[in-house]
């Protein structure tokens, strides 16, 4: 599959332009690091290819079409901040079900307890947290992955864990990955290629 960003321009209301002219594309298999200093855009055009904001100009598509608004996305995206993309007042086995059903050997691969399944997210910790975010991406219907900043909260071993999940879930699974980090040896060591967003082609990549 391929997932394309097509000439892809971007704007809040009543705000500039936070960028223009984005071509990136990435396969499935591939797993693309894309760099650069806080605040240029990088967090804004992860939502945008995920479907979470429209842009202004251009397209996202996926294998040549539009990527779906309703039912499971195909494109997962996991935010630095898990606590912005669960629900409180679910328990946390209702926010993995929200997805489909719980693979419980993913559970058992990312170190996550049953006791927490009960629990509320404001019981558990950000790496706890962050745990079930990626848990709950690595779903069947899932084609691409978009990580933002998914590790730079928590501690190495932590770390670690969630990068040799998601890396050993998407070889299996020949998942298309998006790594958004400041972390340059993290995107050497585990991409195929990089892309350095402030030095991006705006007529390609």
């Amino acid at each position: 599959m391929l997932l394309e960003g097509k000439n892809l321009s971007f704007k809040y209301p009543k705000g500039d332009l936070i960028f223009k002219d984005v071509n990136i594309s990435i396969k499935s298999g591939e797993i693309v690091g894309l760099i650069g200093r806080s605040g240029c855009g990088k967090s804004t055009l992860a939502k945008v290819l995920a479907g979470y904001e429209r842009p202004v100009e251009g397209q996202v598509l996926l294998d040549g079409k539009e990527i779906p608004h309703s039912g499971y996305n195909p494109i997962q995206l996991i935010y630095q901040h898990p606590e912005k993309s669960i629900n409180p007042r679910w328990r946390m086995k209702n926010v993995l079900e929200e997805s489909g059903s719980m693979d419980h050997r993913i559970l058992e691969a990312m170190g996550i307890e049953r006791d927490w399944l009960s629990r509320y997210s404001r019981e558990l910790s950000g790496g706890e947290l962050q745990r079930f975010s990626v848990a709950r991406a690595l779903n069947d219907r899932t084609r691409f992955i978009i990580a933002d900043e998914i590790s730079t909260m928590l501690d190495a071993i932590t770390q670690a864990q969630i990068w040799n999940v998601i890396l050993d879930y998407g070889r299996k699974r020949n998942l298309g990955l998006l790594v958004i980090t400041h972390n340059l040896h993290l995107a050497q060591r585990i991409c195929t290629r990089i892309i350095n967003f402030e030095r991006m082609d705006r007529n390609g990549e």
